[in-house]
């Protein structure tokens, strides 16, 4: 299973893919790149389509580093979208 947790613009052209690959029943963090013109329902389509790509890739991850201390971590959230969110579960709670 690939979640998609959020994009970030790279260029005019491509967009960095913030994604969570499911492998053998553990789910990891990935990124990769997709075309910047896609959103929603077109971005998950192009993500689904990717999916034995992506597992793939993070299965070659694992094999070099079995226990995933190495996998680079998700980067961080953008300070606005973090904001935004404080206050949603602020509001959420009154």
């Amino acid at each position: 299973m690939i979640t998609t947790k959020g994009t970030k613009t790279l260029d005019k052209e491509q967009q960095w893919v913030f994604l969570e690959v499911e492998v053998d029943g553990k789910v990891w963090p990935f990124t990769y790149v997709a075309p910047a013109d896609l959103t929603g329902a077109d971005l998950q389509k192009y993500v689904d389509g990717q999916e034995a790509f992506y597992i793939d890739q993070v299965k070659r991850n694992l094999a070099d580093f079995p226990d995933g201390s190495t996998l680079p971590p998700m980067p961080p959230e953008d300070p606005v979208i973090a904001e935004l969110k404080a206050r949603i579960a602020a509001l959420e709670k009154r």
